[in-house]
């Protein structure tokens, strides 16, 4: 294939390889499918012997790296290569987390088993490379492809974007090395010259190759001419750089350009406001007249103090420089240090961190509107950038006014959340293994039945300081904690666990919780719901939360008043309940057994008597047709009965009706009495029977009248159809039994009443009697 005639590209070395043990033997970082970081050398793994490997260098930042992804994905898709041609990503100069990488840009890639991000040492090593020495005259550009064939050795490298027509070319070439495979070429291994070299022990150290995307415009190497780090755009725009193009600025919206911007910037603190101009200009002043003691805190005034954190910051010290920043908003409470202490925790790559600052800031009085809509706008282009984390607390209602939500992550491998290379910070090796934690007031992440906090990816702890009115949940730090793993979508739950004692009740005597007791417990601070029990034995334990609670007990049986109160769980651990009946009571349940007996008794005898009547009744009388005494089983029409004859059957069926009636209206009363007497059953038992006595009153009036008014009105010469006569007898001994029923309940509840009142001399009964008259007067009450 003919090189191609476009300026940047090296596609040498098809026929003879050149040698890559240099670039296979570093060590990068593999993103696994679960979100880990490996580590894990190029020539383990990601580019294998008796294969061909296409290495991509690419970044997150770069126009022309994104454009071709989608090109190599359609290639790979259209071709018959399997797993002898394999394609692996290689994320480089980038300062976003490879794992979100991975999750963005994946899908745009063809199918990969290693996504690797490098430790800026691969771009190094390859500038040494001869075929880049010769044709390469200027800065590396990215996106880089390099092929390598079945026996590892680089066999192509192309500089620069690729463009659509050019992956035919490329797919001949891939097509031509795999072809490769399984000859003799790949099975015999050429041997590697043994080089010795002598280094003198007085040699100064390689000078470390400044890459244009790391933030920092190094002349002569970068310019505004190749470089964006070199570029000052004005505010609210953005510096795009596309292969082999001069850098230019362009209007941006803000959200997806403040990461390019601030990584260009050598002063995050500059923002879009007056204050936020003030501050970066106050800055630049406190760095020239930086001071020289690392510890500011112990700086005797605030103008020091400030003058060294700011001498941290220009020193690329951003943690350092935001925990005195933090420490002087809570020293001399200026808003403008949690304001910088917000940017620094940005430079150094705790953008969480970050947020909970600005957060805290936003909520701070004294800001101007346009100070407060900076800040808010600011808040929303950190979350964009990081992971929602909803965190459901239960019970919810257990948090006091000032709870506090504290979260906590171990940086494993980077500085600060970035890689060394990202950073370029002189206590870049130190931030390995350093504990990061920061917190929240409850009540600003709030959201729902708990908070919504936004975090980077990654392995997290948080735990919650419940500030609660019940003392049982102030256990002290890390005692309501969960761990999060926060990927793409997370959720979290922590459940408060109060201190929790033994509550035990002991009830008696026997005899009177017989029937067993109701236990009633609430909370007084209204943290824990209700609770409601059923106990029969003697003696109840239960587990609660110390502290306050209210109780209430009450035995299920009759004449027995609810002990209630409060108690104390913890200082407190028996509760002793007795209901001791008394003398009142005892007398007042012997005389409710006397009244069930009595009205039970007469229940009983209207039930004998009302069976006994429709027993007799029951017999038939004789059937006549024409006059003519016919047999009452035949099945011929016009049969009748004589009116004298079915009168008597029709009365013993009412009277019959109606003693079934009572005794079922003194059964109800008799079941009444058996509950706990009160005026409101007395009324309303007074209230059913009255109804139930007027209605039927009211049908056997109405059946009577029918009866009057039809045929038969002789009493000895008339006869009624059989069919008229069975209603007619149904009718009336349905109503009797209506009447009967509500006479028998307004009998049995008023004799209830008389029987109590008697018994408490609230009853009066006189008589007057003369030869003309008799008086009863009845006076009383219930």
């Amino acid at each position: 294939m003919p090189p191609s005639p476009r300026e940047g590209i090296v596609d040498e070395l098809l026929r003879r390889g050149q040698d890559a043990e240099p670039l296979l033997a570093r060590s990068v970082q593999q993103v696994s499918e679960d979100g880990r970081l490996l580590d894990v050398v190029l020539k383990s793994g990601p580019v294998e012997e008796n294969r061909v490997t296409v290495v991509n260098l690419w970044a997150s930042w770069c126009l022309p790296c994104k454009q071709e992804l989608p090109w190599f994905k359609s290639m790979f898709e259209g071709s018959d290569w399997g797993d002898n041609v394999r394609f692996v990503p290689l994320q480089v100069s980038d300062s976003r987390d490879p794992v979100w990488a991975r999750e963005e840009f994946g899908p745009m890639m063809p199918e990969v088993k290693f996504f690797l991000s490098d430790r800026d040492d691969v771009l190094p090593v390859l500038r040494k490379f001869d075929a880049i020495k010769k044709k390469s005259k200027e800065e590396l550009q990215l996106p880089i492809t390099l092929v390598f064939d079945c026996r590892r050795d680089l066999r192509l490298i192309h500089v620069g974007g690729l463009l659509e027509r050019d992956f035919d070319e490329l797919r001949e070439r891939l097509d031509q090395l795999a072809g490769e495979l399984g000859s003799k070429f790949c099975k015999v291994r050429k041997p590697k010259p043994v080089v010795v070299t002598q280094v003198p022990t007085s040699a100064p150290p390689e000078p470390v190759v400044v890459r244009c995307g790391d933030g920092r415009c190094s002349a002569p190497e970068e310019t505004a001419e190749n470089c964006c780090d070199c570029v000052k755009c004005p505010l609210g725009d953005m510096c795009e750089q596309h292969s082999r193009v001069v850098p230019r600025c362009v209007k941006t919206s803000g959200g997806s350009s403040s990461a390019m911007m601030r990584r260009r910037s050598h002063w995050p603190l500059a923002r879009r406001s007056s204050v936020g101009l003030a501050l970066a200009l106050a800055m630049r002043v406190g760095v020239a007249a930086g001071s020289d003691d690392p510890r500011c805190t112990d700086e005797p005034d605030e103008a020091t103090q400030n003058r060294c954190a700011r001498q941290l910051y220009a020193e690329r010290r951003y943690a350092a420089a935001a925990a005195v920043f933090a420490a002087m908003w809570q020293t001399w409470g200026g808003a403008k240090y949690l304001y910088n202490a917000s940017e620094a925790r940005v430079a150094a790559g705790s953008d969480g961190w970050a947020l909970a600052l600005l957060t805290e800031y936003v909520g701070t009085p004294g800001l101007t509107d346009s100070e407060r809509t900076e800040a808010l706008r600011r808040s929303e282009e950190l979350r964009e950038r990081l992971v929602a984390v909803d965190v459901e607390v239960v019970p919810r209602a257990a948090l006091g006014e000032a709870a506090v939500l504290y979260l906590e992550r171990v940086l494993d491998g980077g500085c600060d959340g970035r890689a060394p290379a990202e950073n370029h910070r002189s206590d870049c090796s130190r931030s390995v293994g350093v504990v990061e934690r920061f917190s929240y007031a409850f009540h600003q992440v709030a959201h729902g039945e708990g908070a919504r906090v936004h975090l980077e990816r990654g392995r997290w702890k948080l735990w919650i300081d419940p500030a609660s009115p019940a003392a049982a949940y102030n256990l002290g730090e890390k005692a309501h904690a969960t761990s999060i793993l926060v990927r793409r979508e997370s959720r979290g739950r922590v459940k408060l666990r109060p201190e929790t004692s033994e509550l035990r009740f002991v009830l008696g005597p026997a005899s009177e919780i017989s029937r067993g007791v109701m236990i009633h417990l609430s909370d007084p601070f209204h943290v824990e719901p209700e609770q409601i029990l059923r106990a029969r034995a003697p003696e109840v334990r239960l587990a609660l939360r110390t502290g306050n609670w209210r109780y209430r007990v009450r035995p299920r049986g009759l004449f027995q008043k609810a002990h209630a109160g409060e108690v104390v769980v913890g200082d407190t651990g028996t509760v002793e309940l007795r209901w001791d009946p008394s003398p009142a009571v005892l007398a007042e349940r012997a005389l409710q057994r006397k009244i069930m007996l009595g009205v039970g008794g007469a229940g009983a005898g209207s039930l004998l008597i009302g069976a006994s009547l429709l027993g007799v009744g029951r017999t038939e009388p004789k059937c006549y047709q024409d006059r003519v005494p016919k047999d009452c089983t035949s099945e011929e029409p016009a049969l009748s009965y004589k009116t004298d004859e079915i009168r008597r059957r029709q009365e013993i069926a009412v009277a019959g009706g109606g003693f079934l009636g009572l005794s079922v209206g003194l059964g109800v009363v008799t079941g009444l009495e058996a509950l706990k007497p009160g005026r409101m059953r007395v009324l309303v038992a007074l209230l059913v029977g009255g109804v139930a006595t007027g209605v039927g009153a009211g049908l056997y009036a109405a059946a009577l009248a029918e009866q009057r008014g039809g045929p038969g009105g002789e009493r000895f010469t008339s006869f009624v159809p059989v069919a008229d006569v069975k209603d007619q007898e149904m009718f009336r001994a349905l109503a009797a039994g209506v009447l009967g029923f509500g006479v028998g309940i307004v009998g049995g509840t008023t004799s209830g009443v008389i029987a109590r009142n008697a018994r408490q001399k609230r009853v009066r009964l006189s008589a007057n009697a003369s030869t003309t008259a008799m008086v009863l007067n009845f006076q009383g009450g219930f």
